[in-house]
């Protein structure tokens, strides 16, 4: 949610949105929090603006539309839940921002300003009658680029206390090549095949491939590619990474448990059956400590541990808060089928 709408504030000097229907009173009150009030305009430009991504993307993608009226068996539609995903934001938007001032947090003229032109650019690029329904105003669209902005610049200063230091264990990915021939399956016997010349002969072309990695020089810095696809193109070879002491539940279990018992250079000698039964393989370990992905495995975790944080002290900060929503003035905001909205985007020269 809140990179969507970080990507739409910046879309927005390039953006029109277009839709039919009744408009919205956008000075009524949808919520407060802690006796500060959101007007309705703002929460349904936001509403509204989800729904256009949704629908414009959407259709770019599979030539249709999400269906804003289908029922959820919880009586709301995916309408009313994109609605209610919106105030659950810009509930925490406000909690954070009357924050701020706690972290020395405050938006410049620059910001100020850019935001400013932001909005006027928006509607200088509306029509009327789609603001009108909508029921948003300047200062609603300005407020909701301020909180935005805010919740973005408060996000390091509120997790700066976030424990850094992490175990080399617990972030250490080693990096395997394995290569891969399909076992027989069920459609292979359904079909009058023989299962086991399938088998063996999956078996017999590692077991050769493996003979011409050692006449190569050894598996120890070979080209093991190369190797593969030089006695056959259609042959799979992987390489790739995988935690030394953590789960890997993407990887074949009986793969990792041979890699794992491999110093670092050596190859499995005999094919081996996969946990899945659908392939058999031959692996190489060829690092315990891949240095570049051992980092993204680091940033990961760090990445992880403050965003823990920044929601447990989020959620500390709204539980203490005082929190009204308007549910009669929020109702009016339907997203539905009857009224789509979608972005335009100009073509540049």
């Amino acid at each position: 949610m809140k990179r969507i709408r970080t990507a739409l504030a910046l879309l927005l000097a390039a953006a029109v949105l277009a839709g039919c229907g009744s408009g919205v009173n956008g000075a009524k009150t949808a919520l407060t929090v802690n006796g500060e009030s959101i007007p309705c305009g703002l929460v349904s430009f936001e509403a509204h603006s989800e729904e256009a991504i949704f629908n414009t993307y959407y259709k770019s993608m599979v030539g249709g539309s999400i269906t804003f009226d289908q029922d959820l068996g919880d009586g709301r539609t995916y309408g009313d839940s994109v609605v209610d995903m919106i105030i659950d934001t810009v509930k925490e938007d406000l909690v954070i921002a009357q924050h701020a001032a706690d972290y020395g947090i405050e938006l410049s003229e620059e910001q100020k300003a850019e935001i400013d032109r932001v909005a006027q650019t928006f509607f200088d690029n509306n029509d009327k009658e789609t603001i009108k329904q909508i029921g948003v105003r300047k200062e609603d669209l300005v407020r909701s680029l301020e909180l935005d902005t805010i919740h973005q610049m408060m996000y390091e200063p509120v997790v700066v206390d976030v424990d850094t230091e992490i175990d080399e264990e617990e972030v250490q990915r080693g990096l395997m090549t394995y290569v891969r021939v399909p076992a027989a399956t069920q459609e292979d016997i359904d079909a009058g095949k023989d299962a086991d010349e399938i088998n063996k002969a999956a078996q017999e072309k590692l077991t050769g491939i493996y003979e011409a990695i050692v006449a190569a020089g050894g598996p120890a810095g070979a080209d093991i590619e190369s190797i593969v696809k030089g006695i056959d193109e259609e042959m799979i070879v992987v390489t790739n990474t995988y935690l030394v002491n953590g789960e890997n539940p993407a990887f074949d279990e009986l793969l990792l448990e041979n890699v794992k018992a491999l110093g670092e250079g050596e190859m499995t000698d005999v094919p081996f059956l996969g946990a899945k039964e659908d392939y058999y393989y031959i692996v190489r370990l060829d690092t315990l400590h891949d240095e570049e992905s051992t980092e993204r495995e680091r940033k990961s975790v760090l990445s992880t541990r403050k965003n823990e944080l920044f929601n447990e002290i989020l959620k500390g900060w709204i539980d203490e808060s005082t929190i009204e929503v308007n549910e009669d003035v929020v109702r009016t905001i339907r997203l539905t089928d009857n009224k789509v909205f979608t972005l335009k985007v100009e073509e540049q020269p």
